[in-house]
C-alpha cells in the first residue's frame, strides 16, 4: 500500500450469535516527508584540493562543493548523509544518458578543473524519503601562479656527479628574489634539462635530462663545461601551480682536477707502469693525452704523445691515420707514435690532428692547442727560453706543459732535466 487516498474494508466472518459483516471506508495514507534544500544562490565555484604529492584529495573537493552549494536542509542533513557524484558522460544532455560517478573515478572524463553537473542524493529513513537535488558547479585551479626567473650571468661548475649540478643549478640559475616560488621549494620540485648534442654525430640536438639521455636511437652525453642552454620546470605543489618551462644561457666551467705524475725510471722497452699518472676526482670520461718530451741518444729533441685507449683501440684511429697520413707525406699517426717525432714535426701535426680529433670522438678536446714552454739556463750561463723548441745545447732546463679543452682545468705540469755534454 502505498501513500495517498486508498479504499480500506474491514470485515468481520462473524460467530454464534454475530452475523458477518463488512464495511468499506477511504483513508488518506501519509507518506514520510520530502526533504527540503535550500540552495545557495548560483553560480556555484569551488576551487580544487591537492594532496602534497600533487593528486587530487577527492574528499576535501566534495565538502567544499556540498559547503558552497547547500544553504540548509529540513530536516537537516550533514555532508556524511550525502552522496556527491558528478556526470562522467561528455555528451549526455539534462536527464538523458547521465553518467553518475564519483569523483575519483578516473580514466576518460576524469574528474578536475572545469564547469560539472554534480547530483546530491540521499538514502530514506523512517522519518523522510531518498531523493536527490542535481547543480552545476564550477572547479578550478586556484593555486598560487608560480613564476621561475632566470638569473642573468648564472655560473655553475662541472661535476662528474650530475646530481651536484642540479643542486648547483637550484641555489645559482633561479633568481629566488624575483621568482614566485614556495619558500619551502627543494631541488625535488624541478626539472632540469640541457640543450644536447648527440654524442655519435654533434648533429642532432634535443632537450636531455643534465645526467644525459636517449631519444629513439640517439644519445646525448651529461652536460659538459662551456655556455649551456637550461631549461627550468617547477612541478608545483599543493598551494602553487606549475610554472612555465623558462630557457636561459649558464656558464658551465671546468672543474679543477688533480693529476700527479709519479717518477719513475724504466729500462727503454719496458711499458710505463700502472699508475704512473692519476687523477682526483678519477673521473673515467677524462682523456689523458700524456707527452713525453726529452733528448734521444743522439741528443735530437723528440716528442712523443701517447692517446687515449679509447681511440688506439678503436675505427677512430684508421680514421685519424687516413687525415694524418694525407697532410704528412703518407705517414700515419700510428707511425709517428710508434717512432716518434721533434718538437717541429708535434707543432706542424696538432693544429689538423686536434682538428680531425675533434671531428673522429666528440670528444673532450675541444681548443686547438697544447702549449708548452721550455726555459732554463745554458751551461755557458745564457738564458734559454722558448715556446716551439726544445734545448740541445748542455744545460739546465724545466718544461711545463698546459692542455686546453674538456670539462676539466687541470694545473700546468712541470719537470726539470738536465743536458750534459
Amino acid at each position: 500500500m502505498t501513500e495517498g487516498t486508498q479504499k480500506i474494508r474491514v470485515s468481520y466472518a462473524g460467530d454464534d450469535t454475530h452475523f458477518a459483516v463488512s464495511a468499506e471506508v477511504d483513508v488518506n495514507v501519509v507518506g514520510r516527508s520530502d526533504v527540503a534544500y535550500t540552495l545557495k544562490k548560483d553560480p556555484y565555484e569551488v576551487g580544487m584540493v591537492f594532496n602534497d604529492d600533487l593528486s587530487y584529495n577527492y574528499a576535501e573537493v566534495e565538502q567544499a562543493i556540498f559547503d558552497a552549494v547547500l544553504e540548509s536542509t529540513e530536516p537537516e542533513q550533514t555532508f556524511d548523509d550525502v552522496t556527491i557524484q558528478y556526470d562522467a558522460n561528455p555528451i549526455s544532455v539534462d536527464g538523458v544518458s547521465n553518467i553518475w560517478s564519483s569523483l575519483d573515478k578516473g580514466g576518460a572524463n576524469a574528474f578536475g578543473p572545469g564547469t560539472w553537473k554534480i547530483r546530491f542524493s540521499w538514502n530514506g529513513t523512517t522519518e523522510y524519503k531518498p531523493g536527490s537535488s542535481t547543480v552545476m558547479v564550477t572547479v578550478t585551479d586556484n593555486r598560487i601562479a608560480s613564476h621561475i626567473v632566470f638569473k642573468e650571468g648564472a655560473a655553475i661548475t662541472y661535476n662528474m656527479e650530475p646530481e651536484v649540478m642540479k643542486q648547483d643549478l637550484f641555489q645559482n640559475a633561479i633568481d629566488w628574489s624575483a621568482a614566485t616560488l614556495p619558500a619551502d621549494a627543494s631541488i625535488d620540485d624541478f626539472t632540469f634539462e640541457y640543450y644536447a648534442v648527440d654524442s655519435v654525430t654533434g648533429a642532432t640536438r634535443n632537450w636531455i635530462s643534465i645526467e644525459s639521455g636517449r631519444i629513439v636511437l640517439v644519445s646525448y652525453p651529461q652536460m659538459g663545461a662551456g655556455g649551456q642552454q637550461v631549461r627550468i620546470t617547477y612541478k608545483g605543489n599543493a598551494e602553487y601551480r606549475p610554472a612555465n618551462d623558462v630557457e636561459g644561457t649558464v656558464t658551465v666551467k671546468k672543474a679543477t682536477v688533480k693529476v700527479s705524475v709519479h717518477s719513475t725510471s724504466i729500462y727503454a722497452d719496458e711499458a710505463i707502469p700502472e699508475g704512473f699518472v692519476t687523477l682526483d676526482p678519477n673521473d673515467p670520461a677524462i682523456d689523458i693525452y700524456t707527452i713525453y718530451v726529452g733528448l734521444t741518444s743522439n741528443v735530437d729533441a723528440c716528442v712523443y704523445v701517447q692517446l687515449p685507449a679509447r681511440l688506439t683501440d678503436s675505427a677512430a684511429l684508421n680514421i685519424l691515420d687516413t687525415i694524418v697520413a694525407a697532410f704528412n707525406d703518407g705517414k700515419t699517426l700510428t707511425q709517428m707514435m710508434q717512432e716518434g717525432m721533434t718538437v717541429g714535426e708535434l707543432r706542424a701535426l696538432l693544429s689538423g690532428l686536434i682538428d680531425a680529433l675533434n671531428s673522429a670522438a666528440g670528444s673532450s678536446i675541444n681548443q686547438s692547442n697544447i702549449h708548452y714552454l721550455y726555459s732554463g739556463i745554458t751551461s755557458s750561463f745564457r738564458i734559454y727560453s722558448s715556446t716551439t723548441t726544445a734545448p740541445t745545447e748542455p744545460g739546465r732546463y724545466t718544461v711545463t706543459v698546459v692542455t686546453l679543452g674538456g670539462n676539466y682545468q687541470a694545473a700546468p705540469l712541470t719537470r726539470s732535466f738536465q743536458i750534459t755534454k
